[in-house]
């Protein structure tokens, strides 16, 4: 079940790809920029969530650095997930206490380019990356307004600065995957990614599941409401 999960994924991957290639193009041919380069990083500091087959998919390609990485990065999260209820509040510690994608090498690049989930394929930045890491709470109102002034609001995912298209692409992408889940094993699990990665290193989720496992008796997850994973049973 797995192997065809995973190929669909792939599928998704590569065609976001070349749209993002074309989008890409579009803008710059109007006169726009797309700031994105290997080792920009910014939007690597944001709470990336993506479909359980992407982590599964992804899992296999990780060394032992990369594996111990994640183990302390999802443990933080974990903590951060205990002491909040508010979304705000647990990105907000989860980009200052816990810190970027532990995936990221020393260099500030993706270690897993070529198997990052469609979340992170779809972020084309048309500003600096220095607004991809930027907290929007701290600016004024003025600030905010000269901010959102810049943007070109028929591209971009407005008020970010973001594509537009990709996003969407990658969103619908991601429920296709979803619903081939669904199909599958008669649930959908999406969730932060190092948190999955975590969960699929450790207890073998893919395996479990494929053997009629109930998930949450997996996680061991008893907060109702987990900021780092999404459980949907139809």
């Amino acid at each position: 079940m797995w192997t065809a999960l995973i190929e669909h994924a792939q599928q998704k991957h590569r065609f976001l790809d070349q749209l993002c290639t074309l989008c890409s193009g579009e803008f710059v041919g109007k006169g726009g920029t797309i700031h994105c380069k290997r080792g920009c990083s910014g939007c690597c500091s944001l709470n990336v969530r993506c479909t359980l087959t992407e982590a599964v998919a992804l899992a296999p390609h990780l060394n032992d650095n990369q594996i111990e990485a994640i183990h302390l990065h999802a443990e933080k999260l974990k903590q951060i997930d205990r002491d909040n209820n508010d979304l705000k509040n647990f990105l907000k510690a989860s980009r200052e206490q816990v810190g970027p994608c532990p995936l990221l090498d020393a260099d500030g690049a993706c270690s897993v380019y070529a198997y990052r989930p469609l979340a992170c394929r779809a972020l084309l930045s048309t500003m600096d990356p220095h607004y991809c890491t930027l907290d929007f709470s701290t600016l004024s109102s003025e600030e905010k307004q000269a901010f959102m002034a810049q943007l070109d609001q028929e591209s971009v995912n407005f008020p970010t600065h973001y594509l537009a298209m990709p996003q969407q692409i990658a969103q619908a992408a991601e429920m296709e995957c979803l619903e081939k889940m669904k199909q599958a094993f008669g649930v959908t699990v999406t969730g932060n990614l190092p948190y999955l990665l975590d969960l699929e290193l450790t207890l073998k989720v893919s395996e479990k599941l494929a053997e009629n496992r109930r998930i949450q008796e997996l996680t061991g997850n008893t907060k109702s409401e987990s900021f780092l994973i999404g459980v949907d049973i139809p």
